[in-house]
């Protein structure tokens, strides 16, 4: 409990701005990450997570088969990882392997979606300078 105590201290002590990566150790994610990255890098970050859980699973006819229950089960093992850290990560970094998982299930996710677009759609690379037609 020493340890959150001081993290939360530590938040409160720069103004809510965090101490900084690697400057701050608690018992639980949220309150490290608190102390660590301040209010509003913490709000950056589930901001992430939120994107991270909204993630459309493909569906359709020109979805490839299984890529919707991939990327399920892929958001499930970011949050069954997200709920250890909640409990017992000492520091925000929530390590490779969940952001691995993250960046499979959004890349499957995306990459799904474009496959099942009519070959007609134009594409779209998420820029209006890269729109391909």
């Amino acid at each position: 409990m020493s340890w959150n105590a001081q993290a939360w201290r530590n938040f409160l002590d720069t103004s809510g701005f965090g101490a900084g990566l690697g400057s701050v150790r608690a018992s639980n994610w949220l309150i490290a990450t608190l102390g660590s990255l301040g209010a509003i890098g913490t709000a950056l970050y589930i901001a992430f997570l939120a994107a991270l859980a909204r993630l459309p699973a493909p569906r359709g006819p020109g979805a490839p088969e299984g890529a919707a229950a991939v990327v399920v089960a892929l958001q499930a093992g970011c949050l069954a990882m997200l709920l250890s850290a909640l409990l017992t990560h000492a520091t925000p970094d929530l390590g490779l392997f969940f952001f691995a998982l993250a960046g499979l299930a959004a890349g499957l996710s995306r990459g799904a979606l474009l496959e099942s677009r009519p070959a007609s759609a134009p594409l779209d690379a998420g820029s209006p300078r890269l729109r391909v037609q």
